[in-house]
């Protein structure tokens, strides 16, 4: 295909302009997510980098979500056999204490088998 000298310069001009609509609206149109819950976050599994955060950092009782899914992967660990109904799980000293302080949290946090 033999196309004027001058018209291959600008086709290449016109295709990188069409290109480039195609992509810069979806970037350029980023939004923060409608989140109707009262606190979010979501991070990255490979860096840990917060992707999104809504409260992320005031101390709130966890969501029931939150101890289903703790019960899920505590479940399969015993499944496993890496946990036993003993193990002791260390909690961080940096969790303030009043975390445990909500009436449905006393009943079944922090609470150890009976042997």
């Amino acid at each position: 295909m033999n196309s004027a000298p001058g018209k291959r310069p600008l086709l290449c001009v016109l295709l990188a302009v069409l290109l480039l609509m195609g992509v810069l609206p979806a970037s350029a149109a980023q939004t923060e997510p409608d989140i109707h819950a009262e606190s979010a976050i979501v991070m990255d599994y490979d860096t840990g980098e917060a992707i999104y955060e809504k409260k992320a950092d005031e101390l709130m009782v966890p969501a029931s979500m939150t101890k289903i899914m703790t019960a899920y992967l505590i479940f399969e660990e015993l499944e496993a056999g890496r946990l036993t109904p003993d193990t002791m799980v260390p909690v961080s000293s940096l969790l303030p204490v009043s975390a445990f302080s909500h009436s449905s949290l006393r009943s079944t946090a922090m609470r150890r088998p009976s042997t």
